[in-house]
């Protein structure tokens, strides 16, 4: 896997739901690694003070095996608490573990009330 980076993805209001987040995984030398059998996905949120849990929940699937791509679709239920995030993939075959690149997020209350 290539060095791992931090990747921040900016500040979203509460109750906003982002566009679709997709990670690519690569190897050393940043060539697509091919996850063709890795149907094991786990999306992990957790918020870096509170220790907010139960997070993560959207669909994470691979989208594009042959190029390394992930895609995770967030669910509302993650951007409900102000606070700093720290966001990270893995994905599986039972033998070989790949962990994706680290993000952080911020969530503000903004002004108002959330939409329903």
């Amino acid at each position: 896997m290539a060095a791992p980076t931090k990747t921040d993805l900016g500040a979203f209001a509460e109750g906003e739901v982002p566009p679709n987040l997709r990670i690519t995984f690569t190897d050393f030398d940043d060539n697509a690694i091919n996850l063709a059998g890795f149907n094991t996905l786990q999306m992990n949120i957790e918020e870096e003070l509170a220790g907010t849990s139960g997070l993560g929940t959207g669909a994470y699937t691979v989208t594009d095996s042959g190029n390394g791509e992930t895609t995770y679709v967030w669910d509302r239920a993650d951007m409900t608490t102000a606070g700093e995030y720290q966001l990270q993939g893995w994905i599986n075959n039972g033998t070989k573990y790949f962990a994706s690149d680290l993000y952080i997020y911020t969530i503000y209350d903004g002004p108002g009330t959330q939409p329903t």
